[in-house]
């Protein structure tokens, strides 16, 4: 009799383990897709090496630089990986009626050919996005 409550009270310990290890579904506020490389290229023909990884920006507001900068630290995911290089930041951000103008610091100028392209192709799609 005491090996059985011994063995349920150990199996349901372990159920309220597994439960609390799961992560939470959090639905963002205010959700901004960020965009980053895959790193895994699929081959399928039907999806990009570009993926989105949603993010809350409600703390940021209509404030701009600050939401890109915190998009230019990196994903959270595994699964993707940043196009740019350590510490490249936001100079300026100027959006107009047709155009937005990004300008990154110095940091940006080290990429170049399909590397300089990706992450044209990431910022670009973030910024249309958020937009």
């Amino acid at each position: 009799m005491m090996k059985r409550f011994t063995a349920f009270v150990l199996i349901f310990s372990l159920a309220l383990c597994c439960v609390a290890c799961t992560p939470k579904n959090v639905t963002p506020k205010k959700p901004a897709a960020f965009y980053y490389c895959s790193t895994e290229v699929p081959y399928d023909g039907k999806s990009s090496g570009i993926t989105a990884e949603m993010r809350e920006s409600e703390a940021y507001g209509d404030d701009m630089i600050p939401l890109l900068n915190e998009y230019l630290e990196g994903p959270a995911g595994e699964n993707l990986q940043s196009p740019f290089p350590a510490h490249v930041r936001i100079a300026s951000f100027n959006p107009s009626a047709t155009t937005v103008t990004v300008v990154l610091s110095r940091e940006f100028s080290q990429l170049s050919g399909l590397d300089l392209i990706l992450a044209c192709a990431c910022l670009s799609r973030t910024v249309f996005d958020l937009m």
